[in-house]
């Protein structure tokens, strides 16, 4: 037949934007109203534990889903929380600055049977430094920032529970009497 019988036409073809997903959405609204509304600093950390932070830590993650092929021996378990990544950027942090705010969206990897559970999680640390007043005042800050949070994302009041005195129940960053759910 030939290639000089075919017309050139293009192709017609109706084009529409994307929708963006509602998780997706409310991670960019947790995002904004920390970064923007309280001076938080977005960090990302891996997807993946470091034997001898978690050692430093003296934490033992439970039921942690290990790699068949890790990035480097010491990195074979994929997290289940956010918080000792997030505690080690503060560690590394804490020297060259007084106080800082970060925070982190991401997703964690919890068993399920013979299957995994990539679930999204947000976690913060806040670092001040101890002044008269400073602990109410940092506490209330921090109250605040998750109050807006919890209104940006769900329209609803935050709700804590105080600790039940257990210790944090495995987690050593939980201090008896210093934290609630």
């Amino acid at each position: 037949h030939g290639y000089g019988q075919i017309a050139p036409v293009a192709p017609h073809a109706t084009l529409e934007p994307t929708p963006i997903a509602k998780p997706i959405r409310r991670e960019h609204k947790a995002r904004r109203v920390l970064a923007a509304a309280h001076r938080f600093t977005e960090v990302q950390t891996y997807a993946w534990y470091d034997d001898q932070w978690l050692a430093q830590l003296d934490y033992e993650p439970e039921d942690a889903l290990r790699l068949r092929n890790p990035p480097a021996p010491a990195n074979a378990r994929l997290r289940t929380s956010l918080v000792p990544n997030l505690l080690r950027v503060a560690s590394d942090a804490a020297p060259q600055r007084d106080e800082f705010r970060v925070f982190e969206v991401g997703r964690v990897f919890l068993p399920d049977g013979n299957d995994c559970q990539e679930m999204p999680r947000l976690a913060g640390i806040s670092v001040r430094p101890v002044r008269d007043g400073a602990i109410e005042e940092h506490y209330r800050a921090v109250k605040g920032a998750l109050e807006d949070v919890c209104h940006a994302l769900a329209g609803a009041e935050l709700s804590a529970e105080e600790d039940a005195k257990d210790g944090g129940a495995g987690q050593p960053w939980l201090a008896s009497g210093r934290w609630a759910r």
